[in-house]
């Protein structure tokens, strides 16, 4: 499981801190995994196709829990129709992060 340090360390090789990781993962407000290019799947919010703030509410809302299946890690909603990765879900797990 991906903990703040990790992600914080591969990051910070590219010379970002907390605030520059979280804005960016906002970035995930847009678009799906797909299993082809990334081995992912699913959106990050109902609305993949609008730039809205609902990545953040969702993340912080929903229930996660782990996905069942055969490709890599990931959570689902309990709907099963979101998605998160492990870097995402490290958002809201860390308190350096939640700040």
């Amino acid at each position: 499981m991906l903990t703040y340090l990790h992600v914080m360390y591969i990051l910070f090789l590219l010379g970002f801190d907390d605030q520059d990781i979280v804005a960016l993962s906002g970035a995930h407000a847009l678009g799906r995994c797909h299993t082809t290019a990334s081995g992912f799947d699913g959106p990050w919010t109902p609305t993949p196709t609008s730039f809205n703030n609902l990545y953040y509410t969702v993340l912080n809302t929903a229930k996660w829990t782990k996905r069942e299946w055969d490709g890599p890690f990931q959570y689902e909603d309990g709907g099963k129709t979101l998605m998160m990765l492990p870097t995402d879900y490290v958002l809201i797990q860390d308190d350096k992060f939640k700040k």
